[in-house]
């Protein structure tokens, strides 16, 4: 029984029931069908807390951030030059359980490239080893080399903007998450960015003083010689066997149709550069991640996204809050939460009645505005009464199991109950 099998298997009835709602919403949704089979599911399924409409928010919103990066045309001609780095690389091994590894050398990390730079390379490390896997496989492997790190290669911006991504466009693929090498400081940074990791992803990482504890996981001669391993790996070589597979050359790299929306979010733009076209602008408190005190920063809201600067005229935002499927929360005290598809939970504050009143009324515009052009979920009450109605075993009825044409059926095997649920069918597992 493979990973996603037992953890459905341990679902409740009512969560179950969910899931199977759930592939009603895929097989009936143009932008689902065909593209999302029931593993890719349910790995969305378990971040979004058994949550279908956030499941299927979150979905769509992966599908459309899929297209506007160009994902599936990134070559290694695209990313070369920050492949040379040897920042991120798929040396094309696995772990003892066969799950591919990605190796990410902190060290080769220079804050000052522009993060989008950054995206498109571990995008391009991540597809790479998720096609590698083998059929029985559902996870990868991490490794953070921190040989050679030190302050100057610190970018909890980007750690915090991929432990996003992760979560929001890849969850349950990481398996394991070693970091190797880290010196005494490693753990003070990584209280840092821990409020931005999800319950799953913190019981994965594992921090080694050094390198020596990878081969109770890793067989020597699927790690490099530089971790303790025996393979002599070099990254010119790698680039040219990407480039020979891929059948594309780096005088003429084929085009890459990276969107404007893809650019305005991880590209370093300025705040200048946002204001002349942006919905609303100004200053308010955001309490911050780890420390939880309330920070001044300019904000700007667009028509998908809520940036944060430290300045008004900052070259560089803090960060970002995806207006997609997220929901807004006014509290006491002048203070909203914006809690995003994914669970991230952003809390902001305004300086008077005022200036709270004008900044919730415009982000719940942009919200509504960003649903209105996703499809809507049927009453789930309809669904599963119609379940009951056709099959006393609703997996097995090919309106549940054909989210795709090409998919099949990998829970049929259990058996569901038939209990009524509410919207979000219990807690996270």
């Amino acid at each position: 029984m493979s990973g996603l099998e037992r953890k459905f298997a341990s679902l409740t009835n009512e969560q179950r029931e969910s899931f199977i709602y759930l592939q009603e919403e895929i097989a009936n949704n143009p932008a689902l069908c065909g593209t999302v089979n029931q593993q890719r599911a349910m790995r969305f399924f378990f971040q979004a807390n058994c949550n279908v409409k956030q499941t299927v928010a979150m979905l769509i919103a992966d599908i459309k951030w899929r297209q506007q990066l160009d994902i599936d045309n990134i070559t290694a001609a695209h990313v070369h030059n920050q492949l040379r780095t040897a920042k991120f690389f798929f040396p094309g091994t696995v772990d003892k359980h066969r799950r591919p590894i990605i190796i990410f050398n902190a060290g080769a990390h220079d804050p000052k490239v522009d993060f989008l730079e950054t995206l498109k390379l571990a995008a391009y490390a991540f597809e790479l080893a998720i096609k590698s896997m083998e059929p029985e496989v559902e996870q990868l492997v991490i490794i953070e080399n921190l040989e050679g790190f030190t302050k100057e290669n610190a970018d909890s911006r980007m750690v915090k903007y991929l432990l996003e991504l992760s979560q929001a466009h890849y969850p349950g693929i990481v398996g394991k998450f070693y970091a190797v090498n880290a010196p005494w400081y490693y753990r003070l940074l990584f209280k840092v960015v821990q409020p931005w990791l999800s319950d799953e992803l913190l019981g994965i990482v594992n921090i080694f003083p050094d390198s020596t504890k990878l081969v109770d996981f890793i067989d020597a001669n699927q790690l490099p010689k530089e971790l303790g391993g025996s393979i002599d790996f070099t990254i010119e070589k790698f680039i040219e066997q990407r480039l020979q597979i891929e059948n594309v050359s780096l005088s003429n790299p084929p085009p890459l149709h990276i969107a404007p929306e893809i650019l305005a979010t991880f590209s370093d733009i300025s705040s200048s550069d946002l204001q002349a076209n942006c919905r609303l602008k100004g200053w308010l408190k955001k309490q911050g991640g780890y420390v939880r005190k309330f920070n001044k920063r300019y904000c700007i809201l667009t028509d998908t996204l809520l940036y944060y600067y430290k300045e008004d005229n900052g070259t560089k935002a803090e960060g970002f809050v995806e207006l997609q499927g997220a929901e807004l929360k006014k509290l006491k005290n002048n203070v909203f939460h914006v809690v995003t598809a994914v669970e991230k939970v952003c809390i902001f504050s305004a300086n008077d009645t005022k200036t709270f009143q004008v900044w919730t009324a415009e982000i719940s515009n942009v919200i509504n505005a960003l649903d209105s052009s996703m499809p809507r979920c049927r009453s789930l009450d309809s669904v599963l009464y119609m379940n009951m109605v056709e099959t006393s075993d609703p997996l097995r009825s090919s309106a549940h199991t054909v989210l795709c044409s090409d998919s099949q059926p990998i829970f049929d095997h259990v058996k569901l109950g038939h209990n009524r649920m509410g919207s979000t069918g219990g807690p996270r597992q």
